[in-house]
């Protein structure tokens, strides 16, 4: 059996991450005509017949052969098919995969497939770089090296409905192709052997149920050939003498995250990934499309804040201290009130990183206080500090402050549209909220189950109580 596809193993540094591809368009599966497959061989002999001048009646017809003559066909290196294998297609032409969310000391396979494109077998190098605008590390633990097979059909013959579906429907396909002269693999012919997944140039794809070498190097073309059994077709068709035969398989990538660090995820990790013939340069294949691996630290941050509703709190320097809102500041400190006024709280859930969803915000009214107000929402807004930046960015005395300011729309009466509820109006009653925004409208109201925020959005949620 060859040896596919090696792995290593690795250990994640790091917690909370979720790997997202974007892809382009798909990787086209088909191509052109390679030829006669590589290590075919083809001897033959030349005859002669002729007579005796002496034998002026013609009655003994003599013969002569040559010397056999032997060609063997040369492989002639190709560029694999190369494809990242998860994506799934979205209507409008991209492919978005979230593979996971990696914990302590997990890694992530990246899979892909990749097609011989070539005449014969050949042993295929993957090529791996990545580039980062944020603080994110990653290396290929595993990069194996692949061998696939290739050949082509030398007798015409069909897959037919016996062979096709998965299961198939019982009897097997057998199709002809040459003789590898026992060159190529030790195992198997033309690099094909059992299990294997069989792509014809016409676009059907196969499982190889065997392969069987036919007798070598003789004096007879036609004897130079060979047979693969196969099963699990994708579709009935014709296969014509000369049509080429690839093979596909699945390569795992295995990433470790090195290290991830700094105040601010935003941004790409770009792992690039190929493949080429090995010990060849010039012939990497080359994705259709971005094959961008996107890396984000999942944090969802929930920050509090709560102002005394006739008065403007000081504000601090250091990050977030502040939440500013329709000209109305609010404070994680340096709040004060008496006795019968009024605090409006403000909950701020801050998205870091990748997209969430079904995020819900939940509360306790306090000791001493009662809920005086309906519970409004803004599901989608923008945050920035004073100086137009980060939030998270601590302020510098003159410049700027640690006020954060969120813009947005303000959806009132949410609990009215049932996606906020509380067990009642006193201390220790719980408030329960989904906050950010619907699916497919950024400004509307999120449903019961919670809504969603992607990558830098903020929704806030605000109410208002007594105090005794």
């Amino acid at each position: 059996m060859k040896n596919k596809v090696s792995q290593g193993w690795g250990a994640l540094a790091k917690v909370g991450l979720a790997v997202i591809v974007f892809l382009g368009a798909a990787q086209a599966v088909q191509a052109a005509d390679k030829g006669t497959a590589a290590n075919t061989q083809m001897t033959n002999t030349a005859s002669v017949t002729y007579y005796s001048g002496q034998d002026v009646l013609l009655v003994s017809q003599l013969n002569a052969d040559s010397n056999l003559v032997s060609i063997t066909i040369n492989l002639v290196e190709a560029a694999p098919a190369f494809a990242y294998k998860d994506a799934t297609t979205t209507a409008g032409g991209l492919s978005l995969v979230d593979i996971t969310e990696l914990t302590l000391l997990q890694t992530v396979f990246l899979n892909y497939t990749i097609t011989s494109q070539t005449n014969g077998p050949d042993q295929y190098s993957l090529i791996y770089d990545a580039e980062s605008d944020v603080d994110i590390d990653v290396y290929a633990t595993t990069l194996p090296d692949v061998d696939l097979g290739a050949s082509s059909v030398a007798t015409a013959g069909s897959l037919d409905a016996t062979c096709v579906g998965a299961p198939s429907a019982g009897a097997n396909c057998t199709i002809e192709v040459p003789n590898d002269g026992g060159q190529a693999f030790a195992v198997g012919v033309n690099g094909f052997e059992l299990d294997d997944t069989l792509v014809f140039e016409s676009g059907e794809v196969c499982t190889v149920v065997s392969a069987t070498d036919g007798p070598q190097l003789t004096s007879d073309v036609g004897e130079t050939l060979s047979s693969i059994v196969v099963k699990d077709c994708s579709a009935t068709a014709t296969i014509v003498a000369g049509t080429s035969i690839y093979e596909r398989a699945v390569v795992s990538i295995e990433v470790l995250v090195t290290s991830l660090d700094g105040a601010d995820p935003f941004g790409t990790l770009t792992i690039d990934v190929d493949a080429e013939p090995t010990g060849t340069t010039g012939l990497e294949a080359g994705p259709l499309g971005p094959q961008d691996l996107i890396v984000y630290l999942i944090e969802l941050q929930i920050h509090k804040f709560v102002r005394e509703t006739t008065t403007t709190p000081a504000c601090a320097l250091t990050a977030l201290s502040c939440l500013t809102i329709g000209g109305n500041t609010y404070s994680k400190v340096n709040v004060s009130a008496d006795p019968f006024e009024s605090l409006e709280y403000a909950i701020l859930a801050f998205n870091r990183g990748g997209p969430v969803a079904d995020v819900i915000v939940t509360d306790a009214i306090i000791n001493f206080t009662a809920l005086t107000s309906d519970i409004d929402l803004i599901p989608l807004g923008t945050a920035v500090n004073n100086a137009a930046g980060s939030c998270l960015i601590v302020g510098t005395a003159g410049a700027t402050s640690g006020t954060c300011t969120v813009s947005g729309i303000i959806a009132t009466n949410v609990d009215a549209a049932a996606t906020a509820s509380f067990s009642g109006t006193g201390p220790g009653d719980i408030i329960t909220v989904s906050a950010g925004h619907a699916t497919g409208a950024a400004t509307a109201e999120p449903t019961a189950t919670g809504g969603k925020l992607g990558v830098g959005e903020v929704s806030v949620v605000l109410f208002t109580v007594l105090i005794d």
